[in-house]
């Protein structure tokens, strides 16, 4: 517990989530995930993110719904689409007996969205990413760049590739600020 606080301070979560591991504590673990979680998936350590949540009891994985969504965020881009699919009921399952904010929301239809294009659906991907972004505030860039490029993707299927375009270049612009290169790339 104490290198865990330790490697916390001197900036560094992933050393710090070995120990908490280490040390089976629970509730240090989930803080730092609810801290630093998203900063790590950025940095491509979906090893060790899928360790910890498999770690949390569902209990405690569900008590904070931005966990929920990460999970399921941790089994899209690992192309584990019928996971994500059964995520993303669970989180609605959730939703119903809890109430989530209307930017949670978002980035759950974000989410949503991205499973909507990949299965070949593109009115519901875009339903879902016009909504999500109806809501999302900035700071919520990465399902931001998700639901305009998913509306970029959308646009270059139905063959509107003026619309398109534009899409695709502000989601890499975002996408490069941002340092979510993967989207840049895309």
């Amino acid at each position: 517990h104490a290198a865990a606080e330790g490697w916390l301070a001197l900036g560094y979560p992933a050393e710090a989530i070995h120990h908490a591991l280490a040390a089976s504590d629970v509730s240090m673990l989930r803080d730092i995930l609810l801290q630093h979680a998203w900063s790590l998936f950025h940095h491509s350590e979906l090893a060790l993110l899928e360790e910890c949540l498999n770690a949390l009891p569902y209990e405690r994985l569900i008590q904070n719904p931005k966990l929920a969504l990460l999970q399921a965020w941790l089994a899209q881009s690992q192309h584990r689409y019928s996971e994500v699919n059964t995520q993303l009921e669970r989180a609605e399952q959730l939703q119903q007996k809890i109430v989530i904010d209307q930017t949670l929301h978002a980035e759950f239809d974000a989410l949503r969205a991205q499973v909507a294009i990949n299965a070949g659906k593109p009115e519901e991907a875009e339903r879902l990413a016009t909504e999500a972004l109806k809501f999302l505030p900035l700071s919520s860039y990465y399902s931001r760049i998700v639901a305009t490029s998913v509306t970029g993707e959308v646009h270059h299927c139905k063959g509107e590739l003026a619309r398109a375009l534009p899409m695709m270049q502000q989601t890499e612009q975002m996408a490069r600020r941002h340092q979510a290169y993967h989207y840049a790339l895309w």
